[in-house]
């Protein structure tokens, strides 16, 4: 019996996996998530006296934003990249289109000088 197996002539199609299918950006940003969200909530409950419940309510946004940050991408961009481009489109100047009459200008340049351009139509 023998067996066959396709190989996808796109190699950039598939991720660089590190452990178990996950990327290494993904590995240190789900671990990271996990160690912030464990500590924040033992730190919450135990140090200030806190509800478990309400510590892992305040804990979860946090852990959420860690967790988008090394897993989320659109059009090849993580999410901080997509901040920073989104944040320096909002401060960014804005252009101002300006309309320019330019046979108004030539006229007022005629004027000063005292020369007189043909404009307008010829006539026969």
């Amino acid at each position: 019996m023998e067996m066959t197996k396709t190989i996808n002539p796109d190699v950039a199609a598939f991720k660089d996996d590190f452990f178990k299918g996950l990327s290494f950006r993904e590995c240190i940003f789900g671990g990271s998530a996990l160690l912030v969200g464990v500590g924040g909530i033992l730190l919450l409950h135990f140090y200030f006296g806190m509800g478990i419940n309400s510590a892992i309510s305040i804990c979860m946004p946090v852990i959420g934003i860690i967790g988008l940050c090394g897993f989320y991408h659109k059009n090849g961009m993580t999410l901080v990249q997509l901040v920073r481009s989104s944040i320096r489109l909002m401060l960014q100047k804005p252009y101002v289109y300006e309309t320019r009459n330019c046979l108004k200008e030539w006229e007022e340049e005629d004027e000063e000088k005292g020369t007189k351009r043909n404009t307008g139509k010829r006539r026969l």
